[in-house]
């Protein structure tokens, strides 16, 4: 049996609740081959606030860190789900490929096109899955 995917969450304000929704919603449509085992945001309280939800959600509380770079270093992730304001998405993209994980990165990808080319040549590079979140309109 193939292991389930694990994930990191890199940001834990708003958006980053509307994500584990969605996730709830996929494991609850039997796509439930991966999981969240670490979260990270400076906010430290809010970082645990979310692993808190998660817990409820999923049944197990991930790893909470205020630190992405010393997450990458200790989590044996997958891929990572990256929930930070705007104008963070490419530097953490960039370390988050370099660091051998794909990544899911809330629109807008990046706030430049320059910003953009980085963190695609950053994947390119690496072989690695970058993907941008856009909204869901229709069911």
């Amino acid at each position: 049996m193939t292991q389930p995917l694990k994930l990191g969450l890199i940001g834990t304000g708003g958006i980053s609740r509307r994500h584990a929704i969605s996730m709830k919603d996929l494991h609850e449509r039997g796509r439930d081959g991966f999981g969240v085992t670490a979260v990270c945001d400076v906010n430290e309280a809010a970082a645990q606030e979310r692993a808190d939800q998660f817990a409820e959600l999923f049944g197990s509380r991930p790893t909470v860190y205020t630190d992405y770079k010393v997450l990458l270093a200790q989590e044996e992730l997958d891929a990572v789900d990256i929930c930070l304001p705007h104008g963070l998405h490419h530097g953490v993209t960039i370390d988050c490929l370099e660091a051998g994980r794909h990544v899911l990165c809330e629109k807008p990808l990046g706030i430049t096109i320059k910003a953009c080319r980085l963190m695609a040549e950053a994947a390119e590079r690496t072989g690695l899955v970058l993907s941008t979140g856009v909204p869901h309109r229709c069911q």
